[in-house]
């Protein structure tokens, strides 16, 4: 059974037997919205400088990992996938 279906089941239950607390158990069920605790904080931007330097590793290697090319640029490898991301959806 998936978690709606129980959550339907308990609430036939809880209508059936006049308990509350089951209808209160079945909407413990549901999802919390998604939140983000902290906000969004852009660090350790790119400058042009080290843009250039992934763009040269990556055509020159191209079967260099990210994290050494973001070891070379001074940057963390999540940047280097965003950056390089970026760059083929432009390109397309």
């Amino acid at each position: 059974m998936k978690i709606p279906a129980i959550r339907k089941r308990l609430h036939e239950l809880a209508d059936e037997h006049g308990i509350p607390e089951l209808a209160e158990l079945a909407e413990a069920t549901r999802r919390r919205v998604p939140t983000r605790v902290a906000p969004r904080k852009l660090r350790n931007a790119l400058n042009e400088h080290q843009k250039q330097m992934i763009d040269q590793l990556a055509d020159t290697f191209p079967h260099m990992p990210m994290r050494d090319i973001a070891q070379r640029v001074g940057t963390d490898q999540g940047r280097v996938s965003e950056y390089l991301a970026r760059q083929r959806r432009a390109a397309a």
